[in-house]
């Protein structure tokens, strides 16, 4: 058998320190997809995204998930291609819903918000259900629920 004696034990619970204190990027970013739009049926619109937080985020892939077989071609956010089917990003062709997109990062300042400009898709897509997964640079991720563009 064995036996341990603690004698002390030093806290800082007002000034924790480490990295599994410090929040994550995912959860200073809150997404507004109530006013999202399909622009000509084929342009994803007015998907915005606001950091609240204290320090700059760093948006690294995005993936989106529809109910068609529409393929996507470019991603614009604040008018700046993030992806393309010819670069940046990979992968370099048409995706499919579910596929990720691995962006040329875009960073969001602190308290500034974004606006996906521009999601190119080759077909018509009035009507569809989409969701939206947002992956951060330091791993955590943002996740919708469905929505319908109008």
């Amino acid at each position: 058998s064995h036996t341990l004696t603690l004698t002390s034990i030093k806290t800082q619970w007002d000034d924790p320190e480490g990295n599994c204190f410090a929040p994550s990027q995912a959860s200073g970013v809150t997404f507004d997809i109530a006013n999202a739009e399909f622009f000509g049926g084929k342009q994803l619109r007015k998907l915005y995204f606001t950091n609240s937080g204290s320090s700059a985020v760093i948006i690294d892939k995005i993936t989106f998930t529809w109910n068609n077989s529409v393929e996507m071609d470019q991603l614009f956010i604040d008018n700046v291609k993030v992806w393309s089917e010819n670069g940046p990003g990979t992968p370099t062709h048409e995706i499919q819903s579910g596929e990720i997109l691995d962006i040329q990062n875009f960073t969001l300042g602190a308290n500034n918000t974004a606006e996906i400009t521009k999601g190119q898709f080759d077909g018509q897509m009035a009507g569809a259900t989409l969701t939206l997964t947002v992956t951060f640079a330091d791993g955590s991720v943002y996740t919708s629920g469905p929505f319908n563009p109008r």
